[in-house]
């Protein structure tokens, strides 16, 4: 797979560790992760966000390894918070998972299905 980050001259540029478009080519296979939430296998949620932000990447990176990927497939995030207040701290996070790889990235601010969440991400990877 080979893949190209893209930021147009004339329009908004990035706030922050993500790529505008994202071009990818020469691949084989797609994943879809749904939304995945910060619930550990026994069924309980940690109660800090940041435990939460680092849970959900930690469940991501587990349905692509089930799907024979890993999170340097990621071209592209969806991000859902329950609370604006959160946003530093979920840039902290996914940085920390992503590293300096880029992906098309959107944040939503929303309520969420299951009322201890404060976030849920789904994901689409290539390879």
């Amino acid at each position: 797979m080979k893949t190209s980050h893209h930021s147009a001259q004339d329009a908004v540029q990035p706030y922050g560790n993500y790529a505008q478009c994202l071009r990818i080519s020469e691949f084989s296979e797609l994943a879809f992760v749904s939304g995945q939430g910060p619930e550990r296998l026994d069924g309980t949620v940690p109660t800090s966000f940041r435990q939460q932000a680092d849970l959900v990447w930690l469940n991501i990176d587990a349905q692509l390894r089930a799907a024979g990927m890993t999170r340097r497939n990621i071209v592209r995030a969806t991000t859902y918070l329950r609370s604006q207040s959160d946003a530093a701290e979920n840039r902290a996070a996914r940085d920390a998972f992503l590293g300096e790889q880029k992906v098309a990235m959107t944040l939503v601010f929303c309520d969420l299905f299951v009322e201890s969440w404060m976030i849920e991400i789904d994901v689409i990877a290539a390879g």
